[in-house]
């Protein structure tokens, strides 16, 4: 992804991590529903990302004004989740 990239993360480094046991099983939830369950059930399984990263986006950029320092090193990550273009989709 771009922010992983601005962070010079590799795809083999996220390739060569393991995933927590909380990680994991949420994403076996979320595997499981797609594969198993209605289109909309599967969407609906992760909207709470969406509204959470949102929410939290929101909240940060608030802290700065609307704005956010160049040199923040997750000014990107605040950018996507927190703009208005992020809300809307």
């Amino acid at each position: 992804s771009r922010i992983l990239r601005s962070f010079a993360v590799l795809d083999e480094d996220v390739d060569a991590v393991e995933a927590s046991p909380a990680c994991a099983a949420y994403m076996n939830f979320l595997t499981a529903t797609a594969n198993s369950k209605p289109y909309e059930v599967g969407v609906a399984s992760i909207l709470p990302c969406f509204t959470v990263y949102l929410e939290v986006g929101k909240y940060i950029l608030g802290q700065f004004g609307g704005g956010v320092d160049k040199e923040h090193p997750y000014k990107e990550w605040i950018r996507t989740y927190g703009g208005e273009e992020f809300e809307y989709v």
